[in-house]
């Protein structure tokens, strides 16, 4: 941590031109070594930018996207993105790919979007390599490449890009723009899920529920479900459910399935909301109610999911 004896000579140093002290003092404000304050790490930053440094340029673009100093200004922040990029950093290129992709500060333009990306890539950026692999995937800015979308996520995995990993993992099990491969699909959720990822959980859990590369665990299922579901993750808070009320990997426990098939009714999943319905038809776990049942059952309707129609039929609950 720079003392203040140590904060004075840099600024000295800063104040007679050296674009390291400057730059080492735009850390120092920012945190990294003393208090925040940002309105000095900006100023630095200025002065910086001004003999070259993308580094300055970079924090000054965030300081603009951010208020971080200085009044919100998008049009200064992609100024300063803009000049940082050219001067090759990568972190800027992958926000200015993110920018025209997402139209923020400019009109959408999925072209621009793919140039900056590729640009930042180029620099092994996983961010900008897992953009690359979404804008193949999905026809943005490029025709629709499977196999290209797969070739980046792949790079972007093995430098730990979650997100990546989670791709490659379900292009592995569909066998979509690479051929099936099931122990490398659970073995690409199984590195998600661990640092967290909600879908990579949820699809673990799906893995040791169906043995889908690895043998059956109803055990390991119901953990990675909870896991996800905990994080609010609907597909998985019902899986949850009716894991709890099956008495799958668990023991049984109606009032706990309620109350999962309830969290994720709640965030519209339909195959939830029919649980849940049912529950309330036949009180399992909950006492019965038709009113209750009819609610969920024609929400699960609305939602898309046939069976919901059936049901409010056979129960005579239909109009």
């Amino acid at each position: 941590m720079p003392t203040p004896p140590g904060l004075i000579r840099l600024s000295r140093r800063a104040a007679a031109g050296s674009v390291e002290a400057q730059e080492d003092l735009v850390d120092a404000y920012y945190g990294r070594g003393t208090a925040f304050d940002f309105r000095r790490a900006a100023y630095w930053a200025e002065q910086a930018a001004r003999n070259g440094s993308a580094h300055a340029e970079l924090f000054l673009a965030h300081a603009h996207a951010d208020g971080l100093g200085c009044p919100v200004n998008l049009r200064q922040a992609l100024r300063w993105f803009r000049l940082s990029a050219k001067h090759g950093d990568a972190h800027a290129r992958t926000w200015l790919g993110y920018a025209y992709s997402e139209g923020i500060g400019v009109r959408r333009n999925y072209t621009k979007a793919l140039y900056w990306d590729r640009q930042a890539a180029k620099s092994g950026n996983s961010t900008a390599e897992y953009c690359l692999g979404q804008a193949y995937a999905e026809g943005r800015g490029v025709k629709k490449d499977y196999r290209q979308a797969v070739k980046w996520w792949a790079r972007a995995a093995r430098q730990g890009m979650v997100k990546a990993q989670c791709n490659l993992g379900k292009a592995y099990e569909e066998g979509t723009g690479i051929k099936t491969d099931l122990r490398l699909a659970f073995a690409w959720y199984q590195k998600a899920a661990e640092t967290g990822d909600a879908v990579s959980q949820f699809n673990l859990a799906r893995c040791f529920a169906g043995g889908i590369g690895v043998r059956k665990n109803p055990r390991r299922a119901r953990f990675w479900y909870e896991k996800s579901a905990q994080q609010g993750m609907a597909h998985a808070q019902c899986n949850l459910g009716v894991a709890y009320m099956e008495g799958t990997g668990v023991r049984a426990n109606p009032r706990l399935a309620v109350t999962w098939y309830r969290k994720a009714a709640k965030a519209g999943d339909p195959v939830a909301q029919y649980n849940l319905g049912g529950c309330f038809a036949e009180g399992d776990g909950i006492r019965k109610d038709r009113r209750w049942a009819r609610f969920w059952l024609e929400k699960s309707v609305r939602g898309g999911y046939a069976k919901a129609r059936k049901r409010l039929s056979t129960l005579g609950l239909a109009d």
